[in-house]
């Protein structure tokens, strides 16, 4: 009885590894991030293009990207939502107030997967005159 025991034990501990190899979830990556030079337009408004291309290792659907932003002014992160969550690139277009600050802003983009995992930031920058 004693041997059977520690002959369960083992199994036990084996079948618990094997539960747990290859678990996990593989974030997604933002790939790339770049924006365009901001061009002020007949509206007095700054546009520019971004162009993000996001992936996921282990194919877990992207659905929603976060831009965020530093520089001269407050700019509110944006929650972006990716359709049907594909991994791909994506053109977002982008609008400052003509009246923003002058200066350096960076823009950071964060993906995240439908497991929860969040990609590390990626970053691109621009001026505003």
């Amino acid at each position: 009885p004693a041997s059977l025991a520690a002959v369960a034990s083992v199994a036990s501990l084996s079948l618990a590894s094997l539960a747990l190899a290859g678990c996990g979830n593989t974030p997604p990556s933002v790939d790339a991030f770049t924006v365009t030079a901001p061009v002020k337009g007949a509206d007095g408004n700054y546009s520019m293009t971004a162009t993000l291309t996001v992936s996921d290792a282990d194919q877990d659907k992207i659905p929603r990207v976060e831009l965020s932003a530093t520089g001269p002014a407050a700019v509110p992160t944006q929650s972006l939502t990716i359709p049907g969550g594909a991994a791909g690139t994506y053109p977002i277009k982008l609008t400052l107030a003509g009246n923003a600050p002058a200066g350096t802003y960076t823009l950071s983009a964060v993906a995240y997967d439908e497991p929860g995992g969040a990609s590390a930031a990626k970053t691109a920058t621009f001026t505003l005159p």
